[in-house]
């Protein structure tokens, strides 16, 4: 039997791989395979990389679709078309059109918190000789979905984002999707996995919190939350904490507060108080510690509990996450777990950059964890019954 052997050119065209299923358009489809064919398979400045014809008869699609893929690399630099004779690889470091500019939407870079994870973003971007563009949405979803809009029109090579809300932030991202700008999501994730991120485990966080305050010898440990908290991170460290809770045979309890804006940011500091009085006045025994799902709330705990009248940590325990500056500076410095937020930004713009340069397959997805740390400073201790030791 005769072996067919596939010409170099055929063989490129048959890595091309279309899921006409996907709510993914086939140009963008299309555009990302012959991007990272360029880029992956060590092809020479002036090698043919096919034709639009042979595309479509290997796809078995309109020339539409395949045409406007193609358009898209000219306009990168990244191809050329030559009359009569195909797409061609051209030298990338003579005819670069696409600007190299990132954007990074966050809640508010004033924080502590964004501003650690811009500045890893923006020191990663600019020793890749990528322009970082900083936009701020001030914790408003109406701000966030105007900001998208305008960036969606601009020349970005790549969308950073820290959302604000899971669901309707979605809806919007599929026009970047639509247009093939890669889109990494940071410290969030969504429940079909179509977009790159970088993260905690919030899992973990969860579980590791509720061991070491169990290990201190806690049996009563409230998970105090705010409203804000169905965004996954929220959701995950309870998770953990429950987990961890009905594997030792204790009874989790989870506390809501108020907050009135998103994530961890509150600004109703008198209703924050008023709910934690009602909370400490009305729900029988005093928890021996509370887990925070953040710093903000875990800092705003001591300091109305202080002045209840309830010392930290001699009468209840206090943990938080993030690791904020301020927390090291309370008259009882705070314990709590460090997401590391700097390595997150920088991770996140690596992975930008890994997505625009065709390093990462287009049907794969990546997720990269960030490891988090226990910091124990002096907010919790062992219960008053329980002897260290």
């Amino acid at each position: 039997m005769a072996v067919q052997h596939l010409s170099p050119e055929m063989d490129l065209i048959s890595a091309i791989r279309i899921d006409k299923e996907l709510p993914v358009p086939l140009h963008v489809q299309i555009r990302q395979n012959l991007q990272e064919l360029v880029n992956r398979k060590g092809l020479k400045v002036g090698q043919r990389v096919a034709t639009e014809m042979g595309i479509c008869n290997h796809l078995k699609v309109s020339i539409t679709p395949v045409r406007q893929a193609v358009d898209g690399l000219v306009r990168d630099g990244l191809v050329e078309r030559r009359r009569a004779k195909g797409i061609f690889v051209v030298n990338r470091s003579k005819k670069q059109t696409r600007t190299k500019t990132l954007a990074f939407l966050v809640l508010a870079v004033s924080h502590n918190f964004f501003g650690d994870m811009v500045h890893g973003a923006e020191l990663a971007a600019r020793t890749s000789g990528y322009q970082l563009v900083i936009s701020n949405t001030d914790y408003k979803t109406q701000e966030e979905f105007t900001n998208l809009k305008k960036l969606g029109e601009s020349e970005l090579s790549a969308l950073l984002i820290y959302p604000s809300a899971l669901t309707s932030t979605e809806h919007r991202l599929l026009e970047y999707r639509y247009k093939g700008i890669p889109v990494v999501l940071v410290d969030r994730t969504f429940s079909n996995d179509d977009y790159d991120s970088v993260c905690n485990n919030n899992l973990a966080i969860g579980h590791d919190a509720t061991e070491y305050l169990i290990g201190l010898g806690h049996k009563q440990i409230t998970y105090v939350t705010h409203g804000a908290s169905n965004l996954d991170p929220g959701i995950h460290r309870q998770l953990g904490f429950e987990q961890v809770m009905a594997t030792h045979g204790l009874e989790p309890q989870v506390e809501f507060v108020s907050c009135s804006r998103a994530d961890d940011n509150l600004t109703d500091l008198e209703g924050f108080k008023a709910h934690v009085e009602r909370f400490v006045n009305n729900s029988g025994p005093l928890p021996t510690a509370m887990f925070a799902v953040n710093d903000t709330i875990a800092i705003e705990l001591c300091r109305v509990l202080g002045v209840l009248g309830i010392r930290v940590p001699e009468d209840v325990s206090v943990l938080g996450v993030a690791d904020l500056d301020i927390g090291q500076y309370l008259y009882r410095p705070l314990t709590t777990i460090a997401q590391h937020t700097f390595d997150m930004g920088r991770e996140a713009v690596r992975l930008a950059i890994d997505r625009i340069e065709g390093r990462i397959k287009y049907n794969e997805r990546r997720r990269i964890i960030i490891p988090h740390e226990l910091v124990v400073r002096e907010t919790c201790a062992p219960p008053r019954d329980v002897k260290p030791g």
